[in-house]
């Protein structure tokens, strides 16, 4: 009968010192840092057009992507890098072809009747400038309807 207990006893105080040694290994494998930056996304689209806007008997708008916003009299820029995609396209049956130059000199040379750009742009106060050149698939005068689209995320952090 003795013998028994001591057994009870012995099982039950290895299963006290043991509990212990379980959760710290329980705990060791849950625990996890987790790392991530996130930032306030700044990124303003403004597109300039006008019936002056004429270089080599090729109309144009101007588009101009800010990193930075005014409100109250006070700047505020973009806390993070900005990936963005910028899309012109047609609207209904319009005939328009489009053809840019950027800042920096970079085209896509052959006007097609849908564009895509993609950028970055940092965080340090930026405004990146598109020249579209607009010009329809017949030899005649005529109006071309378009619809300029933006896409912003968070640049991947490197």
């Amino acid at each position: 009968m003795k013998l028994k207990i001591y057994v009870v006893v012995a099982i039950l105080l290895l299963s006290i010192m043991a509990l212990p040694v379980a959760y710290a290994a329980y705990r060791n494998v849950v625990d996890l840092s987790v790392v991530t930056t996130t930032g306030d996304i700044v990124c303003n689209l403004s597109v300039d057009t006008s019936d002056t806007y004429i270089e080599n008997n090729e109309a144009f708008f101007l588009i101009t992507v800010d990193n930075f916003k005014t409100e109250g009299g006070q700047t505020i820029v973009t806390s993070t890098d900005i990936d963005y995609t910028l899309t012109v396209v047609n609207t209904g049956s319009d005939i328009g072809l489009f053809r840019y130059v950027d800042d920096d000199g970079n085209t896509n040379e052959i006007a097609e009747d849908s564009l895509t750009i993609q950028r970055r742009i940092g965080k340090d106060k930026a405004s990146q400038q598109f020249k579209v050149y607009v010009t329809a698939d017949t030899n005649l005068e005529t109006d071309v309807d378009f619809k300029v689209k933006i896409n912003a995320l968070q640049a991947k952090m490197e």
